[in-house]
């Protein structure tokens, strides 16, 4: 027996340390319980994780400081399950939400799962083990996502090494119309394209095409015929395209497509080759074998090691089944647990070697917390080590994918039994290699490789072309050579033709040119005067700069030239510059009319005259208040401008400043003095009297790598389209400040220009205007950069400004057209919605004052007509109350109370609807209801207010109180007959009112009643009798206060009637619309506050008769005694009013 000691050692060493705590993980796994077809999937699914939890917890969580447990969540392989299994889990607190998910399996669910839970605010990894769609890869949708299996783009490499291998130089790709095949189609045609682009060799001496590319279309509840019949289609599409297939589809379809195809019988199946995916021996049996021999399939590569083979002994183990097999999906789900376990750890392990001074309980729960973070997991996950898994050699890839693992396999018959035989297998590396003395087998039982072009590549290869070209080319030569000798001989001489017009059109002869008063002729644009004027007060410029005239009775503009010249010489340069220019046409250009060249008293050019003048005389006008829009119209509109012109052979304009930009009368801008460059150059404009400072203000808005050039370029040849830039900006500032270039600067025009053209830094520039955006102010400096390589051009100036000021991209008047034309449209459908408004409330008008009013009595108010008062001599009034109201009411919220009586009330209306009665009010609890007024209805009043008193009975019975629902309402009923007296009263909310002793009689019938009974007087009781059909029972004598005794009687029901003439069953409404009918209700209570008012006055026993009148609609007794009091419960009821509803007033 050992010692004391000793024994105390041992159990200290057994004990675990008390500081140490355990952290636990759970991840929900993603399977199907019950997957159409296949039932339970992955199969064994409980006894693979099972088996996983108990290696990770042994292997690599062996320090016993983390614990793993799943829970199993069923996504029934469908989108929607899926989404509502992985949303439950996200929903429920922090503390019970999975720490991870292990699936799903399904493609049709990973998709929308794998975007939820990584979506900011879940965060939480995924790890698949057999979602292969390819979209999954990208990290900025699905960044918490990993697989245990290659993405199916990856099987465009494997098959850049088949096609190779076999030397097809086409193929055919069909595929189902699932997003799954769709991705994985659209990838392996990228894929194969990429890789054999420009390839041509012996065996691809055309090159390589896919052709065939066909969705094979069908819903998932399609019949095998509907299949068949779209395979025929495709297969008859492609016979005389290619014999080689790729067959993207489920391996049940692909095996349905086969079938097609060997039973096709103008299909060449046995020529043919066809490739797939996933197709294994579950699905390639015995009896498939005519038409799955040969098949080849890409397949994740099945597992052939120890831990596999461990795997199989514990699930047969466990399940007591020793023939049982599992798949490569169920190592790929062991593998997902064993990949979240490794990966966890690595974050444990590197957390707790870098925080070991921290409290331990602090390190578990970070240490949980960067677990449960799902886009760290995904990125450990792509840098672990590879491991050895049950589905082999484990490696991730950058994007946590598993790197591609796969084998490719082909349906052989041997001796008599098709089987699955490895063909290729990827090495470590992950490159694809035929296993080594694999032979093919193909359809048609041979080894010899089908071709994709056929045999005689008959369809790579057009028929007789070579007779064709004998027979077609020699007289096709021979007319083409008469056609286009004709052509020739037509071309020189339009040519010749076109140089003689060329040398004309854009000449104008001096006679055509009229001006037709002495203002015309002085109608100059002063622009640069005045601006000068504003700049510089000692400037004597007057600039000459333009005629208007009248040229073929339109106006021009006409600029003349040098005089001292004594011959014009029309050289090939003009011409072609004048051809140019007169080519060039855009809604943003001012055309040039021509030149007028008969030297010396006539030499000037004509352009578009147009009365607003240039741009800087609209500027200048201090009367002309410019908004945004048009600022920034004219701004885009010199942008389209220059656009046109850089885009054209004339390259850039070289003189763009805002006097050569011109506004017509729509308020378009256009651009002129453009082109002419060797024209001008050699002819110059006439300006004997422009100052010097003039002459430097014309250069306010040329480019400083311009300006440095004027002593070595004549001036009319300077220009280029980044020194067009540099003016656009200039002009733009002069748009926004309406102010000329450098008008804040006191300085002389020859300062400024020396100043830009020295260089400076930070170079001498204009003021950004305060009236520019940031954005625009932002563009002004690049574009009037000293480098000319940081000014952008116009498109991307255009591009800029459009994202700056989207809606300034039409000119003015289109935008104006446009506003009025969603004016005139917007107001036609406002006067059409608001007639429709406004029949909707003439409609419920009349349906409120019908519900007010008799109908009769509606229509006659309505049409202007007085009501004067009826009398009749026989009607039925009906009066019922609840009983018990008030202490209901006492127990009940004022909301909970108007519920109950709208959904009470909304029940009787519906009843009323049924029975030729009219409804007169309700007051409170009370309920008075009246029949054969306002329409005579002979003796049937008082059988039609029976009828009706007995439907109520049978329908409270069935009612049920929203907020009290195991209460049951008692009502009490009463009724009498005799003649009333019935008119419209009150000119403000007029109501239709009931007079006469009948009324009290009904009153008194129902407050001396029984719950649950239909009290009715003697009167009553003889009317119904006649009718007859009905059990009543006498009450017998008793006093009625005003009345003194009186033989009532009970109506029981009625006699000998067929059921289906009785309300028998009916339905207990639902709430009414609370938009309505509560506020009916509640318009009603508030107005009975103001007017019911029961009068009450002394009298003595035997005292006069009671008489009636009635306010708002509601029948009032006065002449009572004050001791008269009615029955308790009636008095309970008026009570009941004075909790908040309808308030009785003694006066």
């Amino acid at each position: 027996m050992p010692t004391l000691p000793l024994l105390t050692t041992l159990l200290l060493l057994a004990l675990p340390p008390l500081h140490q705590t355990t952290i636990e993980l759970e991840v929900g796994v993603l399977v199907s319980f019950d997957f159409p077809g296949f039932g339970e999937w992955p199969p064994y699914q409980r006894n693979i994780t099972s088996t996983a939890v108990s290696y990770v917890q042994r292997e690599v969580f062996n320090s016993g400081d983390v614990t793993l447990s799943v829970k199993y969540l069923d996504d029934e392989c469908d989108s929607k399950p899926g989404i509502i299994a992985v949303v439950k889990e996200l929903d429920s607190v922090d503390s019970d939400r999975v720490d991870g998910f292990i699936g799903p399996g399904c493609s049709e669910v990973c998709k929308n799962t794998a975007y939820i839970v990584s979506k900011e605010g879940f965060d939480i990894p995924m790890i698949s083990y057999a979602c292969t769609l390819d979209s999954l890869s990208n990290k900025d949708e699905y960044s918490t996502f990993a697989r245990t299996v290659s993405s199916v783009g990856a099987n465009g490499g494997p098959m850049v090494t088949i096609v190779q291998h076999m030397g097809w130089e086409r193929i055919g790709i069909i595929y189902r119309n699932i997003n799954l095949y769709e991705e994985a189609a659209a990838e392996l045609k990228r894929t194969l394209e990429k890789a054999f682009k420009n390839v041509t060799n012996d065996k691809m001496p055309d090159g390589f095409k896919v052709v065939c590319y066909k969705v094979w279309y069908f819903e998932d509840s399609a019949d095998d015929a509907e299949k068949v019949s779209t395979a025929r289609e495709i297969l008859n599409e492609c016979k005389d395209e290619v014999r080689v297939f790729m067959i993207l589809a489920y391996d049940s379809d692909v095996i349905s497509f086969l079938k097609t195809a060997q039973a096709e019988p103008n299909f060449p199946f046995k020529k043919s080759a066809f490739i797939s995916l996933e197709v294994t021996t579950a699905t390639v049996k015995n009896d498939t074998q005519p038409y799955t021999r040969g098949l080849l399939s890409l397949s994740q590569k099945n597992p052939n090691n120890t831990m596999f083979q461990d795997l199989t002994d514990n699930v047969r183990a466990i399940t007591g089944n020793p023939n049982i097999v599992l798949d490569v999906y169920s190592a790929t789900l062991y593998d997902a647990l064993l990949t979240y376990a490794m990966a966890a750890k690595k974050i444990k392990d590197e957390y707790y070697s870098e925080n070991g001074s921290q409290e331990l309980a602090v390190r578990e729960a970070n240490v949980k917390a960067l677990i449960k973070n799902g886009t760290r997991m995904a990125k450990v996950i792509s840098e672990l080590d590879q491991f050895e898994g049950a589905s082999g050699e484990v490696k991730f890839d950058a994007n946590a994918d598993r790197m591609t693992s796969l084998e490719v396999f082909q349906a052989q018959v041997i001796d008599g039994t098709i089987h699955m035989v490895p063909i290729f297998e990827t090495d470590s590396s992950g490159t694809l290699n035929l296993v080594q003395g694999a032979t093919f087998q193909w359809n048609d039982g041979s080894s010899d490789t089908p071709e994709a072009c056929g045999d005689d590549r008959e369809l790579c290869t057009e028929p007789d072309i070579e007779r064709t070209i004998l027979l077609v080319t020699l007289p096709i030569g021979v007319t083409l050579l008469v056609i286009v000798s004709v052509l020739i001989v037509f071309l020189l001489w339009r040519n010749k033709v076109q140089r003689l017009q060329d040398r004309c059109l854009w000449k104008i002869r001096s006679c055509d040119v009229e001006f037709k008063d002495a203002a015309a002729q002085s109608g100059r644009f002063r622009s640069v005067d005045r601006s000068m004027s504003r700049m510089s007060t000692t400037s004597d410029a007057t600039l000459n700069h333009g005629i208007v005239a009248y040229y073929k009775n339109n106006p021009v503009f006409l600029k003349y030239l040098n005089t001292d010249i004594k011959y014009f010489t029309v050289t090939d340069e003009i011409i072609l510059e004048f051809k140019q220019v007169r080519e060039l046409t855009h809604q943003n250009l001012n055309p040039y009319i021509g030149s007028c060249v008969e030297v010396p008293d006539n030499f000037f050019l004509a352009s578009v005259y147009f009365r607003k003048g240039s741009l800087q005389d609209v500027l200048s006008d201090s009367n002309l208040k410019l908004d945004d829009m048009f600022k920034m119209s004219f701004i885009f509109d010199i942008c389209k401008g220059m656009q046109a012109i850089h885009n054209s052979p004339i390259k850039f304009h070289g003189r763009l400043k805002s006097c050569n930009c011109v506004i017509d009368s729509h308020w378009v801008l256009k651009i002129t003095d453009y082109g002419l460059r060797k024209f001008l150059s050699s002819y110059s404009l006439v300006d004997p009297l422009k100052s010097e400072d003039g002459k430097f203000f014309d250069l306010l808005w040329m480019a400083p790598e311009h300006l440095r050039q004027r002593e070595t370029i004549p001036e009319r040849m300077i220009g280029s389209q980044k020194g067009d830039i540099y003016s656009f900006a200039i002009i733009v500032s002069e748009i926004m400040s309406k102010n000329t270039p450098y008008g804040e600067v006191n300085c002389s025009a020859k300062e400024i220009v020396m100043k830009v053209q020295e260089g400076y830094s930070p170079p001498f520039r204009p003021d950004v205007p305060l009236e520019c955006s940031d954005g625009l102010a932002e563009l002004i400096k690049m574009c009037w950069d000293e480098q000319t390589f940081s000014r952008p051009d116009f498109p991307k100036i255009l591009a800029f400004l459009q994202v700056l000021h989207p809606q300034k991209q039409r000119s003015i008047t289109d935008r104006m057209i446009k506003m009025m034309e969603q004016y005139t449209d917007n107001l036609e459908e406002l006067v059409a919605e608001r007639s429709e408004q406004l029949a909707i409330e003439k409609e419920k008008a009349d349906n409120l004052l019908c519900r007010m009013l008799p109908k009769p009595i509606a229509e006659k108010l309505k049409q202007g007509e007085p009501v004067a008062p009826q009398a009749y001599d026989e009607v039925t009034i009906y009066f019922s109350d609840i009983v018990g109201f008030t202490d209901l009411s006492s127990q009940s919220t004022p909301f909970q109370v108007v519920d109950l009586l709208n959904d009470l009330y909304s029940l009787f209306d519906g009843i009323v609807e049924r029975h030729d009665v009219y409804k007169v009010e309700t007051i409170g609890d009370a309920y008075m209801v009246v029949s054969g007024l306002p329409v005579r209805n002979g003796n049937r009043h008082v059988a039609e207010i029976a009828n009706m008193s007995l439907d109520f009975l049978n329908s409270v019975n069935k009612f049920k109180v929203r907020h009290k629902p195991d209460l049951k309402l008692s009502l009490r009923i009463g009724m009498h007959t005799g003649p009333v007296c019935a008119g419209v009263v009150g000119l403000k909310m007029p109501r239709y009112c009931l007079f006469g002793d009948t009324v009290n009689t009904a009153s008194r019938m129902e407050s001396n009643g029984l719950p649950l009974k239909i009290h009715m007087s003697d009167d009553a009781y003889n009317a119904l009798s006649k009718i007859g059909g009905y059990e009543l029972e006498s009450r017998g004598e008793i006093s009625i206060k005003g009345k003194g005794l009186m033989t009532t009687y009970f109506l029981k029901g009625k006699e000998a009637v067929e059921e289906s003439q009785l309300l028998t069953s009916l339905p207990v409404p639902q709430p009414a619309d609370s938009s309505v009918s509560p506020s009916i209700v509640r318009s009603r209570s508030s107005s009975s506050r103001k007017s019911a008012t029961r009068t009450k006055s002394k009298k003595k026993s035997g005292g006069p008769a009671e008489t009636v009148i009635a306010i708002d609609g509601t029948a009032v007794f006065t002449n009572k005694s004050a001791e008269d009091n009615d029955r308790s419960d009636s008095d309970q009821r008026n009570n009941g009013h004075n909790n908040g509803f309808l308030p009785s007033v003694n006066a």
